[in-house]
């Protein structure tokens, strides 16, 4: 089956319909974190932004899907990224 995205602009989520592997196809993911709560799984994953000539990994956000019948797989809003980080450190004094 071929990927099917819905773009629904509820909350900024979007609908990605998926049955083959690897789930994730439209961004470079990384080091998934799976946890199932209520019914749902939820994938947590970094968002891997480096050019092929780098040679290595550059993560400057965090990535969240979920689903509820490993076919239908729902993208959410970036919920964490560098800045946060940078942020909690400014704020623990560790950055000046």
């Amino acid at each position: 089956m071929n990927s099917i995205n819905e773009n629904q602009n509820t909350d900024n989520k979007e609908t990605i319909r998926k049955s083959n592997n690897p789930v994730i196809t439209d961004v470079f993911t990384a080091d998934p974190a799976a946890m199932v709560y209520n019914d749902t799984l939820f994938l947590y994953t970094g968002h891997d932004e480096a050019k092929l000539e780098d040679g290595f990994y550059k993560m400057n956000e965090w990535l969240v899907f979920s689903t509820v019948n490993m076919i239908d797989w729902q993208s959410y809003p970036v919920p964490l990224n560098i800045v946060t980080f940078r942020g909690q450190r400014q704020m623990l004094g560790l950055l000046r």
